[in-house]
C-alpha cells in the first residue's frame, strides 16, 4: 500500500488567506463608514424635526398667551367699568347690572365663556366630577396625540376640567345630561 496523501480542500495558500482577509477588512470599514454616514443623517433629521416641533409650540403657546392676555385685558376693562359705575354717587342701589344679575367675571374662564356663546351652549358632564378639585364642571377634552387616539380604540375618552384646567381620562359610556 502506498502512502497516499490526502489534501485538505480547506486549506487555502497562505498569499490567497491575506488577500481574503484583506477583502473582508476592506469590506467592514466600508460597512462601518456607511453605518456611520447613515447615523450621523438621522441625527440630523432628528435634530431638524425636534427644532421644528419646538418652534411649532413655541408659536402656539405665544398664540395661547396672547389670547389670554387679551381676554385678561378685557377682565380689566369690564372690572374698571364696573367699578366706576358703582363708585359714582347714587348709582349703587339702582344700578342696572345689579338689577340684571350680571356681574364682573373673576376668572379667565368665566370671561372666555361669556365672550364665546358657542361655548356657553357647550356640553357639559355633571355625572364626572374632577380628580383634582372635585369640580362638575367637565368637558370633553381634544385627543393631542397618537397615544389619546389608541386611547380611543379601547373606549377611553379625554376630559378637562373647567375649573382647575386638569385633563384626564374616562370611559366613553358617560353621556351628558340634558
Amino acid at each position: 500500500m502506498s502512502r497516499q496523501r490526502r489534501v485538505n480542500p480547506d486549506a487555502v495558500p497562505l498569499p490567497e488567506a491575506q488577500q481574503e482577509f484583506g477583502i473582508r477588512s476592506l469590506i467592514d470599514q466600508q460597512v462601518g463608514r456607511q453605518f456611520q454616514q447613515f447615523e450621523l443623517e438621522l441625527l440630523r433629521n432628528f435634530q431638524r424635526v425636534t427644532e421644528h416641533i419646538a418652534q411649532e409650540n413655541a408659536r402656539a403657546l405665544a398664540g395661547q398667551i396672547e389670547n389670554r392676555l387679551q381676554t385678561l385685558e378685557n377682565i380689566s376693562a369690564r372690572q374698571s367699568a364696573m367699578l366706576a359705575r358703582l363708585s359714582a354717587p347714587g348709582q349703587l342701589a339702582g344700578s342696572p347690572a345689579l338689577e340684571t344679575g350680571a356681574a364682573v367675571p373673576d376668572s379667565v374662564d368665566a370671561a372666555v365663556i361669556l365672550d364665546e356663546p358657542s361655548r356657553v351652549n357647550a356640553v357639559e358632564y355633571p355625572s364626572l366630577c374632577c380628580p383634582r378639585c372635585m369640580g362638575r364642571h367637565i368637558r370633553r377634552a381634544n385627543r393631542a396625540n397618537f397615544f389619546e387616539e389608541c386611547l380611543r380604540l379601547l373606549g377611553i375618552a379625554p376630559f378637562r376640567c373647567r375649573s382647575c384646567r386638569h385633563k384626564f381620562y374616562r370611559l366613553q359610556a358617560h353621556h351628558p345630561a340634558a
